[in-house]
């Protein structure tokens, strides 16, 4: 079996980790923990973020978002018990309707937490 846990850092993604950290999978499981940092995207491909800062300060951002969202994805997998399942993590970048939707066909998910 093949799960796509996605988390937000929201009690609400946490309350899902717990659950399926409660119930009885089948051998084998397999769980990706996946986070998706938004990027509003405009017409034209412009992102909020190419419009309103420099270079500089648009790469310190995104290292941060990525460091905030490795912990993230740390402590998910710390919660779910590390040992007990297979577990995968990821941070992707982009509309998070479209990106879960695409990392669950990609990967055959049988299950999306969320």
């Amino acid at each position: 079996m093949k799960i796509l846990l996605v988390v937000d850092g929201s009690p609400y993604s946490e309350m899902a980790t717990k659950m399926l950290g409660a119930l009885q999978l089948p051998a084998r499981t397999e769980v990706t923990i996946l986070t998706v940092v938004p990027e509003p995207t405009f017409l034209g491909g412009i992102t909020l973020a190419s419009i309103r800062s420099t270079s500089q300060a648009r790469k310190k951002a995104q290292d941060e978002q990525q460091e905030k969202a490795l912990e993230l994805l740390q402590d998910t997998a710390q919660m779910l018990g590390e040992g007990k399942l297979k577990v995968e993590t990821g941070v992707r970048w982009g509309n998070p309707a479209e990106v879960i939707l695409y990392e669950a066909e990609g990967k055959n998910t049988s299950l999306i937490v969320m």
